[in-house]
């Protein structure tokens, strides 16, 4: 559930696709099947246009017939007329699409009446040789292979260099440069050049994805590591920010689950940690902590706050209680500051400790803090679990630790 409305998270045996591109709202898809607006990937529309009329059959487009007297032709390499895994809709007279047998005329020859003719025109390197008359290189007929630079497709602002004969052009967005093409040429190229990608195919200068190595899983047309998928998402922050009041800062993944792991100065973590609460005195806690302090409840402070960094802070102590920097201390062990009830299995083994703070734990008691071991001991976290904490005696922290949230407090451990 985002911002009170129902979204698709997961699809079995089918694509998990965006209504539109960059839509939060999907569907579940067969790409495998005849849909123009999801052919073989999500998104990649099989529509017809000024050139083609094209229809998606089985997961992939086909040019059905052309148009504007252009002819279906094998796509070719622009610089060396080899065949490539597509097809396209050309003007059939140029030494690249030469007839309706789309032969390639190369060398000497010359595209005449459909068919590639020996030229009249004396040769010279990177020169077209199309025209008996105009040996000059031209857009339409570039280099020694008279290349016609505008049938490259996705191209554009095409011109024919006359220095080296060879096309030049920039590439629509979304496709990149490679080499002599704009967009991907091969299916291999398409394997090569996306990480994780065991199969793919290039179709129309697009790759699309069919599956991932082991150990990868489809993920909105590309490859992610199992394990980097979180609630289905990529994107924790993305999905637990609601709205721009979320006051995230950062999330992570534990057990599966997107969490908050730190708030913005003056929240804190929620308990269920999908969220951040502003801090108040009677729920104060530090940006990347949950389980929150009642500073009311702490019995020997006076006039208590809680300050932008979540900690409570008093103006002055009760009872004659030493007052140090914004909290009251005890700087001998008495047990009794605390909870008369403090024992080893409800909080740490005070014996061997040297000093302590004397101050609020998690759950809203007053509880205590290990600063310092007697001789012969140091001072070392214990890690415990969250019901331990909720009615511990001593003080709790949280950290996250290999991709969980964690608790601990301090104890004295004997030195070896």
């Amino acid at each position: 559930c985002r911002n009170g409305v129902c979204v698709l998270m997961f699809c079995q045996d089918k694509n998990r696709c965006s209504e539109t591109v960059g839509s939060e709202k999907f569907k579940c898809v067969d790409v495998s099947l005849d849909d123009n607006n999801n052919c073989g990937a999500c998104n990649l529309k099989c529509t017809s246009d000024n050139t083609a009329n094209n229809i998606c059959r089985g997961g992939k487009c086909n040019i059905e017939s052309c148009k504007n007297n252009l002819t279906k032709c094998p796509r070719r390499d622009s610089s060396n007329g080899k065949i490539l895994n597509d097809f396209i809709c050309v003007d059939a007279t140029t030494n690249l699409y030469c007839g309706d047998k789309c032969n390639y005329c190369e060398g000497d020859t010359y595209c005449k009446d459909g068919k590639c003719e020996k030229s009249s025109c004396p040769f010279k390197p990177n020169t077209c040789l199309n025209n008996p008359n105009n040996c000059n290189n031209r857009v339409d007929a570039c280099g020694s292979g008279c290349i016609d630079c505008n049938q490259i497709p996705h191209a554009k602002n095409v011109s024919c260099n006359n220095e080296t004969g060879i096309c030049q052009f920039e590439c629509e967005s979304p496709f990149e440069k490679n080499n002599n093409v704009c967009g991907c040429d091969t299916d291999d190229y398409c394997v090569k050049n996306n990480t994780g990608w065991k199969n793919g195919v290039c179709r129309e200068g697009r790759c699309a994805l069919i599956d991932c190595l082991d150990g990868y899983e489809i993920y909105d047309g590309s490859c992610v590591k199992k394990g980097e998928l979180c609630e289905g998402v990529r994107d924790c922050l993305q999905l637990l920010t609601n709205n721009h009041e979320s006051h995230i800062v950062e999330t992570g993944c534990s057990d599966d689950k997107c969490v908050v792991k730190k708030c913005e100065q003056g929240y804190h973590v929620s308990k269920d940690k999908r969220s951040c609460v502003r801090n108040e005195v009677s729920d104060c806690a530090p940006p990347d902590v949950s389980l929150s302090v009642n500073c009311n409840n702490i019995e020997k402070w006076k006039n208590v706050s809680c300050d932008l960094n979540g900690m409570c802070v008093a103006k002055s102590c009760k009872d004659g209680g030493e007052f140090k920097e914004g909290v009251c201390i005890r700087d001998t062990i008495f047990q009794e500051d605390c909870r008369e009830d403090c024992t080893p299995d409800n909080g740490a083994d005070i014996s061997n400790a040297y000093t302590m703070y004397c101050r609020a734990q998690m759950s809203g008691y007053v509880g205590y803090e290990i600063l310092s071991c007697k001789a012969g001991y140091k001072k070392v976290k214990e890690y415990k679990d969250e019901s331990f904490c909720e009615n511990s005696c001593s003080i709790c922290y949280g950290e996250y630790f290999k991709g969980k949230y964690v608790y601990y407090h301090y104890v004295c451990e004997k030195q070896d």
